[in-house]
């Protein structure tokens, strides 16, 4: 028997909404014609100066990129004026959305000018431009949304997606610019009704289907973003649109279609728009009907129906929605005015609070399973999407609940709107969560705006191992609010989510996991999840979940939330693990149960081996509560099995919810460390209690306890002590509930440690960096703000005084850099600001007292509001140099570069830099980017970031490409790695820091003027250069335009050292321009590092030869900075005739070194090249 107030009303369209659709007139809802005065990289520069019409004008832009600075999208371009321009370094994709969901009216046409490829005129490359339009979010994917996505490729062919499905459409479009309209009729936008879409290029119609001239997406669309989009895998492309005009026939339209509430709330509103044609010359009546007002209305609804008046001019009125008791209803809207309805609101009271929590609803089966997620929506900032137990995202663990969990690659997250809480009611979030191999990945979780729980790093779980749980108590304020999950990725970082729930929890109870069975979502017909997992609980026999009303829960009203599980049939159980019981205290299990209609269970309720009840279970009364059963029980240890059987024999379904334990619990037996990153200097010692790891007291006052601490990568560092990559400490039973360690390092890079024991608690992480680089966070890109305008700590460095970041992260009517107000941003897209009398610093380590090192930093000063900073800098408290005054550079010109050769007094010692006032008034706000440290010798010629340290670590892969790189110009796809890390810089040992420079790509190119040379003076250029692993690339060194090498470069691969270069060239003048070329065809990447010029004749390498006695060998030795070019060569005689020595040669420390077993004779050795 089923009950009304348990099922769920099935969506429906008004017989107006179905009829009248496609009456009305077409009116341009929104109109750009990109139209500006000049060039900028802000794509809605003059979006309110006419460029843009149309009933939804003006419209800023979303942008996947930079934002406004970057120049990946610009308006009036010298190629393309009065388009919009979006150029796409390979491998890449560049979009752009009006933040607008355009659902109007379900009839609609969209059209543009387009030309994909403008610099491809030829159309030799298959890449292309696309739009995305049906979709619940702005900035997708072309076959990674929940609408569809036309692609344009530069060879003059489409394809076409529903989803991530190709739909078999096909077209041989024109080359060069060519006219898109695109035609879609639909009832509505709640993804329940149909979608037809016809393409017209040049105004002739293009298949969209295999077979058929147009497509209809049978699901239709669950809202209408629209996204103009580039891809580029093969070369830089610009794609440019123009005369982007959406139009529709408006609908009376509802703002929402899905209400979440609870009993008695009525303060949530919903808007209802009407066309604005109809009420120009009288009122309107639109009628709202619920189609069952016992569970819900209108506000001031008589009988559930409510008019609401339009008077002449008015086009939209609020209504409330008044809930009244658990169930599901609809309300309908109605006109007698000529008009479309687009739609109508279903209103949920008493409903699960997370949708879609398992990540069950959709699936791209697409490799490798991009898109948006049923459900939630996609902060921008990396790619989300779905995967099941095949991966690749997935690639470690036992998916938690059903067959799927949600995954988030790279930065941004996703968020999910809740409503129906009840403020001032304490709330359990859980939530399962995991990490895929490779990268770091941190995790926050914020609600309504506040940060409620934050997960510094994230350690896969590892082969079939479960994932981890996260439980975060916290208490709402309102009733509604937007949950958030957004990552803090280091490197090709993704984190993997599922099993999200929120129940409502006193304060005297112990954690259970999935207590009401909401973490499964709604499972099909009949709602058997067995034999997959339901989160939290172990099943055996035949187990699944059920919303109250459906299949098997059809009897009774369930106490909380939507769904409850089933166990059906003799010997079926669900059984979990409970933790933090405080022996010997008094516990009550409570659950809520009832029985399928007509049929008569046994349960069976036990507790650590005890059974508390056991007797048949009778369904209640249809629109009865569910029964409670209580019963009490003693903890006789800190760990108890909690097991839910159905024991009789007869069969029968056991229908069961909101299980709770009321009680002490001791506090989560969690590990704890000390410290989150660790930053030490290559080779650094460490003292033995740099971190420190603590267990909570009652676990280790009656048992010994074992810690243990594991490196991921022992060939970066270990744990002191460590036998292999793991170090064991033992914690012996007592009050020491803490215990440290140090940390030995070997190479540059980045490593997790894992922290576990030897009772279970869960374990920890933390990252330990092992740098050579001299300087951290060089160019102000580690971390970032939102806040205006820019106060902030800033990531590796410690400020005094007013310091921060612009341009802060999201559009302020007051700019995004209000500090950062004049010059190009020399590296990457941020610039630190220092206030007044203020200044930054960071202490440096492994400095050598005997050798001169270059200081170099990028300044600026704000060009605003009265006097100018002064600027100094300091190395462990010895001023190097300083300004009185540094004027602003105005416009977009360059910051100043200045370049401080300086021999430090202490091998560490803190780095400083300084803003002061020159008068009593004025802001004084001095800017500074691309901080950076080399070693270099009083002979060499100022190169501006030489060993390419100045960026930082981009993030992953290291494309800068085409934003700045200081010092350098680029063309193509340009970047940085740290050496080893990779992706690109994936082989070989660099002689200067942590940084490489890759370029890939054919063309791709970095170049500098070098000044302050002599006309007439040798010099010589090296530099250090090696290859991707798998690649061979061509290297093409030219100095004014004159070729000095061009080689195909092989990877030099494991850990030897880099090739390097020395080349003589004599000075025509007092500049050249040094470029670098990577000239080979495909997808080819040479590495670039440690670029000098000196004064003076080539390098040339001296041996070193010492007879090893015990081994009756001669040790020839010689630096292994010549590079692996040159050649040991032996003669018997002098001047001798020199043949190669054919002697194996390997690296030792720094050196390259051979060994000539002794004979008879005389032997004289070089080195030749």
């Amino acid at each position: 028997m089923k009950t009304a107030s348990c099922l769920l009303a099935v969506l429906s369209m008004s017989v107006l909404g179905v009829s009248a659709w496609a009456a009305g007139t077409p009116r341009i809802t929104f109109r750009d014609t990109f139209d500006v005065s000049a060039q900028s990289n802000d794509i809605n520069f003059e979006n309110t100066a006419g460029r843009q019409s149309g009933t939804a004008a003006p419209l800023t832009y979303l942008e996947n990129t930079g934002g406004a600075t970057d120049p990946l999208t610009q308006v009036g371009a010298a190629d393309a004026p009065g388009w919009l321009r979006l150029e796409v370094p390979p491998p890449g994709y560049v979009a752009v959305s009006p933040n607008h969901n355009f659902t109007e009216g379900g009839n609609f046409t969209i059209e543009f000018d387009l030309d994909a490829g403008l610099n491809d005129p030829g159309g030799t490359s298959g890449d292309w431009a696309c739009i995305v339009f049906g979709a619940s979010s702005p900035l997708m994917f072309v076959n990674a949304s929940d609408g569809m996505g036309i692609l344009f490729r530069n060879n003059g062919a489409i394809q076409v997606f529903d989803g991530g499905t190709d739909t078999g459409g096909g077209a041989a479009l024109p080359l060069g610019q060519i006219h898109v309209r695109i035609e879609v009729e639909t009832p509505n936008f709640q993804g329940n009704s149909p979608a037809t879409v016809r393409m017209f290029v040049n105004d002739i119609q293009v298949q969209l289907a295999s077979g058929s001239m147009e497509y209809t997406k049978p699901t239709g669309f669950r809202g209408n973003y629209l996204t103009l989009g580039g891809g580029a895998w093969g070369g830089t492309w610009v794609h440019v649109f123009d005369n982007f005009t959406v139009t529709a026939t408006p609908c009376i339209r509802p703002s929402i279609h899905l209400v979440k509430s609870y009993p008695g709330q009525s303060n949530q509103t919903v808007t209802v728009f009407i066309p604005e044609d109809l009420t120009q010359t009288a009122p309107v009546e639109v009628v709202v009907t619920s189609q069952n007002p016992a569970v819900a209305e209108p506000l001031g609804a008589t009988d559930g129906r409510l008019v609401l008046q339009f008077p002449v001019g008015v086009t939209q009125r609020d209504l409330g929605v008044a809930a009244k008791r658990r169930g599901s209803t609809v309300l309908e809207l109605s006109s007698t005015a000529e008009a479309c309805i687009g739609g109508s609101v279903e209103v949920v009271v008493g409903p699960s609070l997370v949708a879609n929590p398992s990540f069950e609803k959709n699936y791209n089966p697409g490799w490798p399973h991009y898109g948006p997620i049923d459900g939630w929506t996609q902060i921008p900032g990396g790619n989300t999407g779905v995967n099941e137990a095949d991966g690749p995202f997935h690639d470690n663990g036992a998916i938690p609940d059903r067959s799927r969990v949600g995954f988030n690659q790279g930065g941004g997250g996703i968020s999910q709107m809740i409503s129906g809480l009840i403020p001032g009611q304490q709330y359990w979030l859980q939530f399962r969560y995991n990490k895929r191999q490779g990268g770091t990945m941190g995790l926050t979780t914020r609600f309504a705006g506040a940060v409620i729980d934050t997960i510094p790093s994230i350690t896969p779980v590892g082969g079939t191992n479960p994932y981890h749980y996260r439980q975060v108590v916290f208490t709402p304020a309102t009733d509604s609010g937007l949950l958030e999950f957004l990552t803090m990725p280091g490197g090709d970082a993704t984190v993997l989510l599922d099993a999200v729930t929120l129940v409502p929890r006193g304060t005297n109870q112990v954690p259970l996991w999935n207590p009401s069975f909401e973490a499964s979502g709604d499972v099909p017909s009949p709602g058997i999840i067995s034999p997959a997992p339901i989160s939290g609980w172990v099943g055996v026999g035949t187990y699944g979940v059920n919303r109250c009303g459906q299949d098997f829960a059809d009897t009774g009203v369930n106490p909380d939330q939507e769904r409850v599980a089933f166990i059906r049939g003799y010997g079926s159980a669900l059984s979990q693990v409970v933790s933090n019981l405080v022996v010997g205290q008094e516990y009550k299990i409570i659950l809520a149960v009832s029985a399928r209609a007509f049929e008569f269970p046994g349960l069976r309720l036990s507790m650590g081996g005890e059974v508390l009840f056991e007797d048949t279970i009778f369904p209640v009364e249809p629109g009865e509560p569910y029964q409670w059963l209580t019963n009490s029980w003693v903890a006789t240890a800190p760990v108890a099995e909690l097991k839910l059987e159905q024991f009789d024999d007869l069969g029968g379904t056991l229908l069961v919810d909101d299980v709770q334990i009321i009680g002490l619990a001791l506090p989560p037996c969690q590990t704890e460390v000390s410290v989150q990153v660790f930053d030490l200097f290559q080779g650094q010692p460490t003292a033995t209690n740099v971190v420190t790891v603590s267990l909570p007291r009652y676990v280790v006052a009656t048992q010994a306890v074992d810690v243990i601490v594991i490196s991921a990568d022992s060939s970066i560092a270990v744990p002191t002590g460590a036998a292999g990559d793991t170090l064991v400490l033992h914690l012996p039973a007592g009050l020491t509930n803490s215990v440290s360690f140090g940390i030995t390092a070997f190479r540059s890079g980045v490593v997790t440690f894992l922290v576990t024991n030897s009772i279970g608690c869960p374990g920890a992480t933390f990252t330990v960096r092992n740098r050579a680089s001299f300087v951290l966070n060089p160019s102000f890109e580690d971390n970032s703000t939102d806040n205006w305008p820019g106060y902030f700590d800033i990531e590796a460095w410690t400020e005094t005084g007013g310091c921060g970041l612009n341009p802060i992260t999201v559009e302020h009517p007051n700019g995004r850099s209000p500090f950062a107000d004049n010059g190009a941003i020399p590296d990457r897209s941020q610039v630190a600001f220092i206030q007044g009398q203020a200044g930054l610093a960071q202490t440096l380590y492994g400095l050598d007292t005997n050798k001169q090192y270059w200081l170099q930093v990028w300044i600026n000063a704000r060009n605003c509001c009265g006097d100018f900073p002064s600027a100094a800098a300091r190395f462990n408290g010895v001023e190097l140099a300083s300004a009185p005054v540094v004027p602003p550079v105005g416009g977009a010109n360059p910051y100043y570069f200045v370049s401080l050769p300086f021999t430090p007094n202490a091998p560490t010692g803190a780095l400083e830099i300084l803003s002061g006032p020159t008068a009593a008034n004025g802001d004084r706000t001095l800017l500074v980017d691309a901080v950076t440290l080399v070693q270099r010798d009083p002979s060499d010629v100022v190169i501006a970031n030489p060993s390419f340290e100045a960026s930082g670590v981009p993030p992953w892969p290291g494309y800068i490409a085409p934003a700045p790189m200081a010092g350098w110009t680029g063309v193509g796809g340009y970047g940085v790695n740290v050496s080893g890390a990779g992706p690109f810089a994936d082989n070989g040992a660099t002689p200067d820091q942590d940084n490489v420079a890759f370029l890939q790509g054919q063309n791709t190119a970095l170049s500098q003027t070098i000044s302050n040379l002599t006309a007439g003076q040798t010099y010589r250029l090296s530099f250090a250069y090696n290859a991707r692993s798998g690649n061979s690339p061509r290297l093409v060194v030219t100095l004014d335009g004159n070729t000095v090498l061009d080689e195909v470069v092989l990877p030099v691969g494991g850990s030897a050292p880099y090739r390097a270069a020395d080349i003589p060239f004599t000075a025509t003048g007092p500049a050249v321009v040094l470029t670098f070329t990577q000239a080979a065809e495909g997808d080819q990447t040479v590495l670039l590092d440690n670029v000098r010029i000196l004064a003076g004749p080539p390098y040339r390498p001296r041996l070193k030869i010492v007879w090893v006695p015990d081994q009756q060998a001669v040790r020839i030795s010689w630096p292994v900075v010549a590079g692996p070019a040159w050649t040991l060569q032996v003669s018997t005689a002098l001047p001798g005739n020199f043949v190669d020595a054919g002697l194996p040669v390997t690296v030792e420390g720094d050196e390259y070194v051979a060994y000539d077993f002794a004979g008879s004779g005389a032997a004289f050795y070089r080195l030749a090249k």
